[in-house]
Parts: C-alpha cells; sequence; structure tokens
C-alpha cells in the first residue's frame, strides 16, 4: 500500500506539471495568434479625455480597409559621404565636419550650419547670413503662394522632389506684431493616407525671399509587412474607453460630437526610437465651451492588437 501511495502521488505531480506546461504553450501560441507582432504606438500624453463621446458621423464599416501596410523606418545611418553631397547641394562652399557626438554631426561654412541626426537621418540647415540681409530688407514678404514656389525651387535644387509630399501649408513667424518670415510646411502621405505627428519638411523664407533654413523631420521608410486593423467599431469602442491621445485647446471634460472619422499613418515624436510608422484612426470633432465649439482631435493605433504606450 505505501509504494501504491508514493506511485499515485508521482503521477498526479508528474500530471500537474504536464498541464500546466500546456498551459503555458497554449497561452503562447494564443497570444502569438492575437498579438500583432509590433510594438505598441508610443504617443505623448494629449489633453483630458471628455466624458463620452457622441458619434455623428455616419460610419460604414465597409469605407475601411481590414488591412494595412506597416512601414519599416530605415536603420542604417547616414554617412559622412551623404553628408559631404548635402552640403554640395545647399551650395555651402568650405566646411568642416564635427562628430560631435555618437548621435549627431554638425557641419559649419562660415555662416551656415547644418545639424544632422546619425541614426534617423533627420537634419536642419540655416542660413544665418541669409537671416541678416532678410532682416535688412525692409518690409516686403512674398506672399504665401509665392513662398511655396520658393520652397518647392530650393527642394528641387537639393534632389528633394516636392511632388511626393500630399499638402503645402504656409505660417509665419512674428516678432510683436511684425511679420518677420513665413515657413512652407510639406506633409507626406502614403497610397492616399496622410502622416499625422512630427513628419513634415519645412522651408523658411525671409524678406528678401531668400531661403534662411531648412528642416527635415522625417525618417525614411520601406513596406514591411500589412497587418490587420481593429474594425471601426471596436475602434469606436476603444475612443469611448479612453485608449486615445485626445487633443484640444482647452481642457473641456463634457460630451464630444464625433464628426468624421478617417484612417492615417501616425509618425512619433523625433526623440521617440520607433522602428514602425503604423497606421491609425483620426477622430475629428467638437466640444462645446463657454465660448462655443471648439475643435478636437483624437487619435487611436489601428493595428489589430496595438495599444498606446504613454511617452514618458
Amino acid at each position: 500500500m505505501r509504494r501504491m501511495h508514493w506511485y499515485i502521488k508521482g503521477s498526479v505531480q508528474k500530471y500537474f506539471v504536464f498541464a500546466l506546461l500546456f498551459c503555458t504553450a497554449l497561452f503562447l501560441v494564443i497570444n502569438f495568434i492575437f498579438s500583432s507582432g509590433i510594438p505598441d504606438l508610443v504617443m505623448a500624453q494629449g489633453s483630458a479625455m471628455p466624458a463620452s463621446f457622441y458619434f455623428a458621423a455616419e460610419v460604414n464599416a465597409n469605407d475601411y480597409p481590414g488591412t494595412l501596410m506597416v512601414f519599416r523606418y530605415n536603420d542604417e545611418p547616414i554617412t559622412e559621404q551623404e553628408i559631404m553631397m548635402l552640403t554640395d547641394k545647399l551650395k555651402m562652399g568650405e566646411y568642416i565636419i564635427h562628430n560631435i557626438s555618437d548621435k549627431e554631426w554638425v557641419v559649419h561654412a562660415k555662416e551656415k550650419t547644418i545639424l544632422v541626426e546619425k541614426d534617423s537621418g533627420m537634419w536642419t540647415y540655416q542660413d544665418v547670413s541669409a537671416r541678416h540681409r532678410n532682416a535688412m530688407g525692409g518690409n516686403n514678404l512674398p506672399s504665401d503662394d509665392s513662398v511655396v514656389q520658393l520652397a518647392k525651387k530650393q527642394l528641387n535644387e537639393i534632389g528633394i522632389d516636392p511632388d511626393t509630399f500630399s499638402t503645402v501649408g504656409v505660417g509665419n513667424t512674428t516678432v510683436g506684431t511684425e511679420i518677420v518670415r513665413k515657413s512652407a510646411y510639406f506633409y507626406r502621405q502614403i497610397d492616399g493616407y496622410d502622416i499625422v505627428g512630427t513628419s513634415k519638411l519645412v522651408v523658411e523664407i525671409g524678406r528678401q525671399g531668400k531661403v534662411e533654413a531648412i528642416s527635415k523631420h522625417y525618417c525614411d521608410y520601406q513596406p514591411y509587412k500589412a497587418f490587420q486593423l481593429k474594425s471601426i467599431d471596436q475602434a469606436m469602442d476603444e475612443l469611448q474607453q479612453g485608449k486615445a491621445q485626445y487633443q484640444c485647446s482647452q481642457l473641456l471634460t463634457g460630451e464630444a460630437t464625433v464628426y468624421e472619422i478617417d484612417i492615417a499613418y501616425y509618425s512619433s515624436p523625433v526623440n521617440v526610437p520607433e522602428s514602425f510608422l503604423q497606421p491609425v484612426y483620426v477622430f475629428n470633432g467638437e466640444v462645446i465651451s463657454p465660448d462655443g465649439p471648439l475643435s478636437f482631435r483624437a487619435v487611436l493605433p489601428a493595428v489589430h492588437g496595438v495599444n498606446i504606450k504613454w511617452q514618458q
């Protein structure tokens, strides 16, 4: 009887070990099947979420794709040879390249400089001499249309095709009440979908129509893999649950009305080491304030299994 007791006890222990291993393996398989295979989307904290959302937008699930391509950022750092080619295109003349850290290059050429991020390939060019000349030229700023054309001409000269950017906006820089320069903002699209976030190209034009600065605030990317998207119903449910980045100019927490739901791609903040360019749902609408309706935007990861990871 004693031997039988130990035999039964040993069998039970083996059974529990086997059951534990089986459940663990099953959990890993299920988690693999339902996970996206890409990391959560890093976003900066937005405004306080409203109490609820009312969907005034007419939603047809057939208007939204079931899958979309996710893009992977190029991970090869920019080379010194590529920087030399850029300086030649910008006609900087004689220059010195400083390797100031593991992450940045700086190019100096008299009153012109380029700051280059090695890993991302993003860069900022400034022409201080042009800024000084523009400041002394009276208040003869070019029109918005002229600013766009001047910016496009400059981009073509340095090998960037402005036609690959979908939308262009013009903003003003003021000192007091005086406009001292204008900036042309170029935004990219992927297959007809806007890229929201920090991805843009900016060309600053001064009073004499001279280019004062160019900022390349985007990374190059390539197709990675198509992923299943959350249904539009699931996206609306997650918005109600507060799983989106909400942006509004005032901290209003009443009911918000959604008038439009789009799909876009999201570019994370430049100081976030993201590897992927992912699709998102973008909810646009209005929330009532004491001064009248205010516009808001809410951004929600669109890939099935992807959530927001708030930037620290």
